[in-house]
């Protein structure tokens, strides 16, 4: 049901009987959250009930945001689903996101009502490429770690989502911080997160390949034992070369003192 919650005002006591009433449609008589007296009819009376019951709406909202988020918080305490330890039912962070939304997979899309965050379409070789960061435009670092040479487009997320959610399927949560789990969904998740409709797993080609360039120079700093000992020979070898050089030395010195030491038999 599209109805959350439902306010009835006016003037005489028809509100009052309508809220008891059987033939008011138990569905939406279970999502009457105030029933509040106007003084005025038309628009003016419209603008007093939204004042008067402006507190139980945010109330409504409120628990609302307490049962999206509880179930997320449980989607994450659980084990990894199905047979491979990597696939997760739940996501979190702009990039798996939208790796999750253009895979389909998407059954509720959690997103903070002041989410920060930008999304920019850079030109690569490949044809696009569609990254997030908190500043408006993507900067040159972001140009050159991603190879991009344009920048075609850029909009804050939270347009995006809300523009575009329908068209991957994803049903869109608008959330707040004002209560203690949504606080911790802000500060521990950024703010934007889903739970999906069947396991994923994550995988991004460009991490794979920085892990690699990283253990590389690992590899290249760390000194293979190996090439040690064979240094060791070499060491020894010229020792030796010492060693008889000095031979040959005392051997020289000793030929000298005979020559000039006079004959025995004379």
């Amino acid at each position: 049901m599209l109805v959350k919650g439902l306010v009835l005002a006016g003037i005489a006591q028809f509100k009052d009987e309508l809220a008891d009433s059987k033939l008011f449609d138990p569905r939406l008589q279970s999502r009457v959250v105030q029933v509040c007296d106007v003084a005025y009819g038309q628009e003016q009376g419209l603008k007093q009930a939204i004042a008067q019951s402006a507190e139980a709406i945010s109330n409504q909202k409120i628990l609302r945001e307490q049962k999206l988020l509880g179930a997320f918080f449980e989607e994450i305490a659980r084990e990894p689903a199905g047979s491979d330890s990597n696939a997760v039912t739940y996501c979190f962070g702009a990039r798996d996101v939208l790796y999750a939304l253009e895979a389909g997979a998407v059954g509720n899309l959690l997103v903070w009502d002041r989410l920060p965050l930008y999304r920019h379409v850079l030109r690569v070789p490949a044809g696009q490429l569609a990254v997030c960061s908190p500043q408006p435009s993507p900067g040159a670092e972001l140009l050159r770690k991603h190879e991009a040479t344009d920048t075609l487009s850029s909009e804050l997320l939270l347009d995006f989502l809300i523009e575009q959610h329908a068209n991957f399927g994803a049903p869109l949560e608008l959330l707040s911080d004002q209560s203690a789990l949504g606080s911790q969904f802000v500060k521990g998740f950024g703010g934007v997160a889903a739970l999906l409709r069947y396991p994923v797993v994550f995988s991004h080609p460009e991490d794979e390949q920085e892990e690699e360039e990283e253990e590389e120079e690992e590899e290249e700093d760390v000194s293979d034992p190996a090439d040690e000992k064979e240094k060791e020979p070499n060491v020894l070898s010229d020792d030796s070369e010492e060693g008889d050089a000095d031979d040959d030395s005392d051997c020289d010195d000793a030929t000298v003192l005979a020559a000039s030491a006079p004959a025995s038999g004379n």
